[in-house]
C-alpha cells in the first residue's frame, strides 16, 4: 500500500491570511505524482505548543511528514527547536552551514549578522539538506517518522526537492505505484450539467471521479485503481470523448495558451507576430502569464527568446466597437483579406503575421493572417447570454479563439 503523507505549514502569516500556503500545492502535486498519498494539510501559527501538538498527532498517523517554514534567523523562527523537542533530540551547531551562509552573503554583497547563526543548528541525529537557493538549510529525520523540514519560500523548497528529497524518497520507497490519472478540460458547459452526464456514463466503473470549476473551464479528473479493467475503462473514455468532442478543449493538463505559444515559437520562427486584443486585455494577460510562467518548461531558451522578441500585444481603442465583427459577419461574406488588414493597419506599427481577437455583446471574431498566404477567420458564439456572465463570456472567447488558432497554425 502506498505510504501516506501529511504537510504541516508553520507561520502566523499563513493563519492570518497574509500569504497563501503555496507549498501545500506544489508538494501535494509532486508527492501524488510520485505515488505517495497526501491525506492531510495543516497550518499553525508561530506557537510552540500548537506546533508540537500537530507534530505529535501527524507523526503518529503518517509515514511521511513535511514541515515547511520557521527556519529563518528571527525570534519567531523556532521550528528547528520544536522539531528537536518532538524527536527528543538535542540541537547541535553545524560549522559547514555557517560557512555556506558566509559565502552566500559575501557573494551577494549583503552584510552578515550574527542572528543568522541560529540557522546553523539542527537536531543532532538529523541529516542536513543543503539549500543553495537561500540561507536556511533543511533537514531530515527518520524518527518518530520520516520527516523533511524545509524553508518556507516555495522556490527554496522546490530546490531542495529537486536536489535531494525526490531521490531520497525514491530510494526509501522503491516500489511506489503512482495512480494513473486522466483529466479533461471542458469548455462551454456548466459543472452540474456536465457532472450529471459524466456520472451516468462512467458511474459503473470502479474509479474516482472529481470535478473542478475554473471558469471558463470545468475539469473532470479521473483516477484509476490498480485492479481496474483497463479495456473497459478505455472503451468508456472513448465514448466520453466522442460524445463531448465539441466541448473538450484539452486532455491531461494540456494548456491551450501554452500550445499556442509553443507552435508560434517552433513554426513561425522567422516572422513577427502581432496580437490585437479587443477583450479589455484579457487575452493579452493570458498570453503574458503563460509566456513567463509556463513556456520555459516546454521550449528552449533560444526559442523562448525568439518568441519574446517577436510577440507584440496591442489593444484596440475602446471606441472601435464592432468594425471587425461587421467585416467578417454573415452579412458581409465577401470581405477580403485586404479590407480587413486595411482596418487593422492603423493599430500596428509593423506588417507582421497578425492574430486578432475581438469581443463584444454580439460575439467574437478570431482572425489569423500569416505571411505564407493563409488567412482564416471565424465568428464565435457564446453559450453565456446573461449580462451577469459577461466576464465568463469573455474568458470563453479567449480560450475558444486560441483553440481556433491552434487548429489553423
Amino acid at each position: 500500500m502506498d505510504p501516506t503523507c501529511a504537510i504541516l505549514a508553520i507561520g502566523t502569516e499563513l493563519t492570518i491570511g497574509q500569504i497563501l500556503n503555496r507549498n501545500a500545492a506544489w508538494l501535494s502535486e509532486s508527492l501524488t505524482t510520485l505515488g505517495i498519498r497526501v491525506s492531510r494539510h495543516e497550518v499553525v501559527p508561530d506557537d510552540r505548543g500548537l506546533i508540537l501538538e500537530s507534530l505529535n498527532r501527524l507523526g503518529r498517523s503518517h509515514e511521511v511528514l513535511f514541515v515547511t517554514g520557521g527556519l529563518g534567523p528571527t525570534s519567531d523562527d523556532f521550528t528547528r527547536e520544536v522539531v528537536a523537542e518532538w524527536a527528543q533530540q538535542a540541537i547541535s551547531y553545524n560549522e559547514n552551514a555557517w560557512s555556506k551562509i558566509e559565502r552566500r552573503f559575501r557573494d551577494l554583497g549583503i552584510k552578515l549578522t550574527l542572528n543568522n547563526k541560529s540557522q546553523c543548528y539542527f537536531p543532532e541525529k538529523s541529516i542536513r539538506i543543503v539549500n543553495e537557493a537561500g540561507s536556511a538549510d533543511g533537514f531530515l529525520l527518520t524518527d518518530p517518522c520520516l520527516t523533511y523540514v524545509i524553508p518556507g519560500p516555495p522556490n527554496e523548497g522546490k530546490h531542495l526537492w529537486d536536489s535531494f528529497i525526490l531521490d531520497d524518497l525514491r530510494s526509501r520507497f522503491p516500489n511506489l505505484n503512482p495512480p494513473k490519472r486522466i483529466s479533461y478540460l471542458f469548455l462551454g458547459i456548466g459543472e452540474s450539467l456536465l457532472a450529471e452526464q459524466v456520472d451516468v456514463l462512467l458511474g459503473g466503473l470502479n474509479i474516482e471521479i472529481g470535478y473542478r470549476a475554473s471558469p471558463p473551464y470545468v475539469e473532470v479528473k479521473i483516477v484509476l485503481k490498480p485492479q481496474n479493467d483497463l479495456v473497459e475503462i478505455q472503451t468508456k473514455l472513448a465514448e466520453l470523448e466522442q460524445r463531448f468532442r465539441p466541448l473538450i478543449a484539452s486532455k491531461n493538463n494540456e494548456d491551450v495558451a501554452t500550445i499556442f505559444l509553443c507552435r508560434l515559437a517552433h513554426e513561425r520562427s522567422s516572422s513577427d507576430l502581432i496580437v490585437i486584443d479587443r477583450s479589455a486585455g484579457t487575452l493579452s494577460s493570458r498570453l503574458r502569464t503563460t509566456l513567463y510562467e509556463r513556456l520555459l518548461q516546454f521550449v528552449s531558451q533560444e526559442d523562448f527568446a525568439s518568441i519574446l522578441s517577436r510577440l507584440y500585444l496591442y489593444q484596440l481603442p475602446t471606441e472601435q466597437r464592432s468594425e471587425i465583427l461587421k467585416l467578417t459577419s454573415s452579412e458581409n461574406p465577401h470581405a477580403t483579406r485586404e479590407t480587413i488588414l486595411s482596418f487593422l493597419s492603423p493599430h500596428c506599427m509593423r506588417s507582421p503575421d497578425s492574430i486578432v481577437f475581438y469581443t463584444d455583446e454580439e460575439g467574437c471574431v478570431a482572425l489569423l493572417d500569416l505571411k505564407d498566404g493563409r488567412f482564416v477567420s471565424e465568428k464565435l458564439t457564446s453559450p453565456y447570454h446573461s449580462p451577469a456572465l459577461r466576464t465568463r463570456q469573455t474568458l470563453y472567447f479567449v480560450e475558444k479563439s486560441m483553440l481556433f488558432w491552434n487548429q489553423n497554425l
